[in-house]
């Protein structure tokens, strides 16, 4: 409220922020600990790192939403076919798993 009057400042949008996580997982469905992923804002650069967990499962939070990410991960051990993935993130996101290549 200013001089009497209301004005849209309190209106005004703010940037939702969400959170991405999944699985990273041998080909026999065996969670993988210690994995890099790397999410990276394709316009900014901003870059977030995770690690998997000792069941393989990771998390982001605090994701702004509306923008393009590109998700990948890298192993010393195990190698993806499907290593990146493109993003287009709106909403929370879950299940974003990788499944290592057969060994």
């Amino acid at each position: 409220l200013r001089g009497g009057f209301w004005t849209s400042d309190a209106f005004a949008p703010t940037a939702a922020e969400v959170s991405i996580s999944g699985c990273i997982r041998t080909s026999n469905g065996h969670g993988i600990r210690g994995v890099l992923i790397f999410l990276t804002n394709t316009v900014t650069g901003q870059r977030w790192t995770s690690a998997s967990s000792t069941f393989g499962y990771y998390r982001f939070e605090q994701i702004p939403v509306g923008q393009t990410y590109l998700l990948s991960v890298t192993s010393r051990r195990f190698v993806f076919q499907d290593s990146s993935r493109f993003i287009n993130l709106n909403d929370d996101l879950t299940d974003e798993d990788f499944i290592a290549n057969p060994e």
